[in-house]
């Protein structure tokens, strides 16, 4: 696993975005990534900010999503195209919409013009409930599979995911005054974490932006120890190897973890997605040498075969 790109929004006038931008760069050049940058294009024209920026030379580490009030419009992918042109800025141009599939539908975002399709995923719509959240991971494949046929062999970015909606569709841009979800930063958070990873992926995602990094949405929380999705990312950011492949609960046919081969054998977290503990089983009889052990939140690993509500399991063979 690697990590693909570092998102951020440019908001606010020319110069702001420019400092953000700047900022993100410097990040994700000490990462190793890419920059996926959400660009407003209501509060800044987007000449004003290509002039600010024309000449650097690590612009080619950018991908560009112009939006207006959250989605990608003609007129917002055409008016930054012809700028980037005339100023000779690099990069690849995103369309999509930053909430969710059904706004997508809504308004559908332009396809001609586009390198990349978007789309972001959120679970609390309509239903709030565990169960409610867990059963929406059904659909997230179906979603990637939509978008896929759209785009027209272009990549296609779930953009961003999350347990709660990182926006406001009616009131775009006011990300930083959404509630966030305490479940996001326990055990059910990593737990559907992990589901979603597996299904964006069974989809046939080529990335994927997870959870916002700081506040009541982040993968971080100041003063307080790594949070289990975090680990859970750690985690997974440590598998080396190929054959990726999505596991899928048998019981419920969803999808419930990743599994990766390597030259010792495979390597594989799965998740739990019920209320309940349950005993692991895996098809078959388990090849000899296989060990697992419970990835636990807030203390060291151990042999387990009975998993809690939400809880996360290592398997190595």
């Amino acid at each position: 696993a690697a990590l693909e790109h570092l998102r951020v929004d440019l908001v606010g006038d020319a110069a702001a975005q420019a400092r953000i931008l700047d900022a993100a760069l410097k990040d994700a050049t000490a990462l190793g990534c890419r920059v996926f940058a959400g660009l407003d294009t209501c509060a800044a024209r987007p000449e004003e900010l290509a002039q600010a920026i024309a000449g650097r030379e690590d612009l080619q580490r950018v991908d560009w999503m112009p939006l207006q009030r959250g989605l990608t419009t003609r007129e917002a992918l055409d008016t930054v195209r012809d700028a980037w042109r005339r100023h000779g800025i690099p990069g690849r141009l995103a369309s999509g919409s930053i909430f969710n599939f059904a706004e997508f539908n809504r308004r559908p975002p332009p396809v001609e013009g586009a390198d990349i399709l978007t789309t972001g995923i959120n679970p609390q719509v309509h239903a709030f409930d565990e169960l409610s959240i867990v059963e929406t991971l059904e659909t997230q494949p179906l979603i990637l599979r939509d978008l896929r046929e759209l785009a027209g062999g272009r990549p296609v970015h779930a953009t961003p995911v999350g347990l709660v909606a990182l926006y406001n569709p009616d009131v775009p841009g006011d990300a930083g005054d959404l509630p966030g979800d305490p479940r996001l930063h326990g055990d059910f958070g990593a737990a559907w974490t992990l589901g979603s990873l597996a299904a964006l992926a069974a989809g046939g995602a080529d990335s994927i932006t997870l959870h916002a990094t700081t506040g009541p949405q982040g993968l971080l929380i100041e003063g307080m120890e790594p949070t289990p999705v975090l680990r859970l990312l750690q985690a997974l950011g440590g598998f080396q190897g190929s054959g990726w492949a999505p596991l899928t609960d048998r019981s419920t046919g969803i999808h419930c973890g990743i599994a990766v081969r390597h030259a010792g054998g495979m390597t594989a977290l799965a998740a739990n997605l019920a209320p309940h503990p349950r005993v692991l089983t895996m098809p078959g009889d388990r090849p000899p040498g296989t060990r697992t052990t419970l990835f636990c939140a807030h203390g060291p690993q151990r042999p387990e075969s009975i998993v809690p509500a939400w809880g996360i399991v290592r398997i190595d063979h």
